[in-house]
């Protein structure tokens, strides 16, 4: 890796010969790796990633046991076959996922994802892959020029544009802080690392019930290994008393259907919301409730649970999570599955903190990924679908359709300039 000189001040005021990255990628998870895999191009530049974890590719699902609620086709859709990743074109591992127009296993997934992320580690080499490490500051002068990364470890990292791709965490919830000593997270819940602590939570409730606070895709996955692992202690230990399941929901569900002649014959007066042709349907695709609405395994166990076809488990209307206070204040166990938010880095601008790292506010970003920052657009840093989709864009619309191909496209015209630039001073 070569060095080369920066025409701008350093963090001590200094011009500094510094390790010149033209991108620098803070997350090397599932978004990352399709998005590179999308781009192939993008592999000619000096790119350096910074993941927390110990490989590029997984990110957290190879911590989850479930089943994906996004087919294998449409989680790899974006994946090129030509250049580096041309040898993916007959990798088992990669076509089992790619070709599959069903929910995949999260191990299989994961599977997929290392292969694909081995590609991209080779291709860039060990030097600009950072394992274990985790970015503490993101540092912009500008709505333009370099921009500074502070490490964990004290080192810094300087390139011509950084892609936030973080992913998302779920944070404790004020109003489930009365009982925070037996809220777990959902994410908890589904993690196979953290499968002992759940299976001691669960067989020291002496029937007490457990509280699901939600009734979103992650309350339904939680929702399933719950299922599973209680039928375990239950067939392994013959003291176990199997506690009753709450689902605590506060609207109507949302649930996906092929099209809008699907919806009509099969949605239920009071189990769910019921569609508005003028508001709930994909323009591209005819999907009712694109966005928002549960499906695969989520939608079967909710309505399952909605009929009464699972055993000991219940739903629980609200209109807010007190009206539920003496079912909780009961319970053995809550679980809390009340979405996710994007994670991210301090980030400042001009010295200023302009979003610290616990915020939980939305970081927003264009259609072709730049970051907007106080409603300011910056070129210099992009945000790789790390939060939800946006309330006013769930149904619909098609977001983020084309976020991979709009990035890529921006970030070859911004990096070729840029090089060219720099060559011609």
């Amino acid at each position: 890796m070569t060095t080369v000189k920066f025409n701008y001040l350093s963090d001590n005021n200094l011009t500094q010969e510094r390790i010149n990255w033209d991108l620098a990628i803070i997350g090397g998870g599932f978004r990352t790796t399709t998005f590179l895999a999308s781009a192939p191009e993008l592999l000619k530049y000096r790119i350096t990633i910074v993941e927390r974890g110990n490989v590029i590719g997984p990110g957290a699902f190879s911590d989850y046991t479930i089943t994906t609620s996004s087919t294998g086709s449409s989680l790899f859709k974006a994946l090129s076959y030509h250049g580096p990743f041309a040898v993916l074109r007959n990798n088992s591992k990669v076509t089992s996922v790619a070709k599959c127009q069903n929910p995949v296993r999260t191990e299989d997934l994961s599977a997929a994802l290392l292969e694909v992320g081995t590609v991209i580690s080779d291709k860039l080499g060990d030097t600009a892959i950072r394992l274990n490490s985790n970015v503490n500051k993101i540092k912009l002068d500008s709505d333009k020029g370099p921009v500074t990364l502070h490490m964990n470890g004290g080192d810094i990292i300087h390139a011509r544009h950084v892609i936030l791709a973080t992913g998302r965490r779920e944070r404790p919830h004020a109003e489930l802080e009365a009982w925070r000593d037996k809220v777990m997270l959902s994410s908890s819940v589904i993690s196979l690392s953290k499968r002992k602590l759940l299976e001691n939570k669960l067989l020291s409730l002496g029937g007490r019930p457990i509280v699901i606070v939600g009734c979103s895709h992650s309350a339904m996955s939680a929702l399933q290994i719950l299922l599973e692992v209680t039928n375990q202690l239950e067939r392994y230990h013959s003291e176990y008393r199997r506690p009753p399941i709450f689902v605590i929901q506060r609207s109507l569900a949302r649930l996906m259907y092929e099209n809008q002649e699907q919806a009509r014959k099969e949605q239920v007066l009071g189990r769910e919301q019921l569609f508005d042709p003028n508001r709930d349907i994909c323009p591209d695709t005819g999907i009712v409730f694109r966005d928002s609405g549960l499906r695969h395994k989520s939608k079967e166990l909710y309505c399952n649970l909605w009929s009464g076809k699972i055993p000991n488990a219940h739903i629980v209307r609200v209109k807010v999570i007190r009206e539920a206070w003496d079912l909780l204040d009961s319970s053995g166990l809550v679980v809390q599955a009340l979405g996710y938010k994007g994670e991210a880095p301090d980030i400042l601008v001009s010295g200023k903190l302009v979003r610290p790292s616990s915020s939980n506010e939305r970081l927003w970003a264009d259609e072709d990924g730049a970051a907007l920052i106080g409603g300011q657009r910056y070129e210099n840093l992009s945000i790789l679908r790390i939060e939800p989709t946006p309330p006013h864009r769930k149904d619909n619309s098609a977001y983020g359709k084309n976020l991979y191909r709009l990035l890529s496209s921006r970030l070859e015209h911004l990096l070729s300039q840029s090089i060219e630039s720099e060559a011609n001073l």
